[in-house]
């Protein structure tokens, strides 16, 4: 097995995808010019890493902190992450190795539950354990490609139920693999 650094994998992988296309002003989505491409994969670290814009831009020299803020703020958007997730997806899911594992025809979803005492307004309260937190969403296909995440909210809770949005959410929000949901696994808590 061969040894690379995630930056130059991200490179990799974007030249044969080319997600970050999805990334780009429209003005630059011909062009994609390699110092922008260059910047999105670092705004993409920042954004995954958690480190935010100021200390990638430290750690990537030639990228500045306006470029990085310029672009979690304007072209990381939520739709065009689920754009450029869908073409991974995708990818992943026709790739030879991962058929191994499954056709991507079935998911399973499961929640996480992070403790945070801070005041926020995607936070949920749990009686059981008495305490604040995040709640998050995620289903990955069998073919072990991750294609939607969400956290959950008490608007959301509220307004349907938990079984209902978890078997709802991801089909709503343009699927980007072929799940029905009769082929979903889920775990719900019960209320």
């Amino acid at each position: 097995m061969r040894h690379i650094k995630l930056p130059q994998l991200l490179i990799e992988v974007d030249n044969e995808l080319q997600f970050t296309r999805h990334f780009l002003p429209p003005a630059q989505s011909q062009s994609r010019p390699v110092d922008e491409i260059c910047a999105i994969i670092a705004a993409v670290m920042a954004l995954g890493f958690h480190v935010g814009p100021d200390t990638m831009a430290q750690l990537t020299p030639g990228i500045t902190y306006r470029q990085i803020k310029r672009i979690t703020d304007w072209q990381l958007t939520e739709e065009t992450q689920r754009s450029a997730l869908a073409l991974v997806v995708n990818a992943i899911a026709n790739l030879d190795t991962t058929k191994t594992w499954g056709e991507g025809k079935t998911s399973a979803s499961d929640g996480q539950r992070f403790a945070f005492s801070s005041q926020v307004l995607q936070q949920t309260y749990s009686h059981k354990f008495r305490d604040f937190a995040l709640e998050f969403y995620s289903f990955v296909a069998d073919n072990y490609a991750p294609f939607y995440s969400v956290v959950s909210t008490v608007a959301q809770i509220c307004r349907q139920t938990w079984t209902t949005f978890v078997l709802t959410a991801p089909f709503t929000n343009s699927p980007v693999i072929s799940i029905t949901p009769s082929d979903l696994c889920t775990e719900t808590p019960v209320k």
